[in-house]
């Protein structure tokens, strides 16, 4: 923080769907091309049927809309299984939750049964 910096806050989701593929990288280039050297951003967890990026279902997992799909190679056996294991302290119970709210239809997890 030596000199003053000029930046820009817009979220991810405004650059549409696969984000973080060739749509940052045009805004990138964009912002550097104005002369702007901070982009900040809005939290980017996976968010609710409101879309809020302040109420989102995890603190480690990313909104999946943000993958640019078309850009990212698929990942390896090795490269998912090493993934799992490192993330196993949030990663198995939140692929639980996740499939358990979309087979309660997206209700909040406070309507489940009980036992759930």
């Amino acid at each position: 923080m030596d000199r003053r910096r000029s930046g820009v806050l817009l979220h991810l989701s405004a650059l549409g769907q696969g984000a973080l593929g060739a749509p940052a990288r045009q805004f990138l280039d964009w912002l550097s091309a104005a002369g702007f050297s901070v982009w900040q951003i809005l939290p980017v967890g996976p968010t609710g049927a409101d879309g809020s990026p302040y109420w989102v279902s995890s603190d480690y997992a990313g909104n999946p809309n943000f993958i640019d799909r078309s850009a990212s190679p698929p990942p390896s056996d090795h490269g998912y299984a090493t993934f799992r294991e490192r993330e196993a302290h949030w990663l198995d119970d939140y692929a639980l939750f996740v499939a358990l709210r979309a087979a309660r239809w997206g209700a909040s997890w406070q309507q489940w049964p009980e036992p759930l």
